[in-house]
């Protein structure tokens, strides 16, 4: 299976982190979902917390800033764009927002601003192509 368009990094964007466990917030409607995310970068050793839509995300992250944001793009309360714009609202540069869908990503940057997600990946890949996504969105060293 080809990953390059499956899982890559949209923007520049990088998140420092210096030293620490990297921040993680996971957005799913399907909690079961968004648990087993959240279970895997754990296990990896990532800080991770779980929102089901909108709305909670918007609180986690107005209490909690995140590194990183996986935000799935079908939900039922707000889609993905519409919480990704609330949250660039809250902060631009704060954190990066990983569209992370079963949407192929023609479908997703075409249904929403290019400033909105800084890589996507999709969610029947392996996990490990997500956690290397992250990855390369970390910075070490303060700029």
């Amino acid at each position: 299976m080809c990953v390059a368009n499956k899982c890559q990094r949209w923007t520049s964007r990088d998140v420092f982190i210096g030293r620490r466990k990297p921040r993680i917030l996971v957005v799913d409607d399907y909690i079961d979902a968004a648990t087993a995310v959240a279970a895997y970068l754990q296990i990896e050793g990532a800080t991770v917390k779980t929102a089901n839509g909108c709305f909670e995300a918007l609180r986690v992250v107005a209490n909690w800033v995140p590194d990183v944001i996986l935000l799935d793009i079908m939900m039922p309360e707000h889609d993905g764009f519409f919480t990704a714009r609330a949250l660039r609202r809250l902060s631009k540069d704060g954190f990066a927002i990983i569209a992370y869908t079963a949407n192929d990503q023609d479908f997703v940057r075409s249904n929403g601003d290019a400033a909105l997600f800084d890589g996507y990946c999709q969610k029947a890949i392996s996990p490990t192509y997500l956690l290397g996504l992250m990855e390369r969105l970390y910075s070490r060293e303060a700029t």
